[in-house]
């Protein structure tokens, strides 16, 4: 299920969030493996086209964890040549 939220936090529309939030009430998303999950994605994707969409992966990550998970945002950093 980790893996759906994170592929689901690239377009993160209303649909996509009501999805994560069932899947969050159903205890299917730990936090540490959803950030695990996420950085190995940004590492994965690093140097194709969707590198400058990082920022807005991160703001929706920010928005699950601190809206539906109810935890503190993860600082994670991007190559500083990344879209901010």
């Amino acid at each position: 299920m980790v893996d759906v939220v994170v592929s689901k936090l690239a377009r993160f529309h209303g649909d996509d969030r009501s999805d994560i939030e069932a899947m969050v009430d159903a205890d299917l998303v730990p936090h540490d493996r959803l950030v695990a999950r996420f950085r190995a994605a940004v590492d994965f994707f690093s140097g194709d086209a969707r590198e400058q969409d990082f920022p807005r992966y991160l703001r929706s990550l920010h928005t699950v964890e601190r809206d539906l998970l109810l935890v503190e945002e993860t600082e994670i950093e991007f190559a500083e040549w990344v879209g901010g």
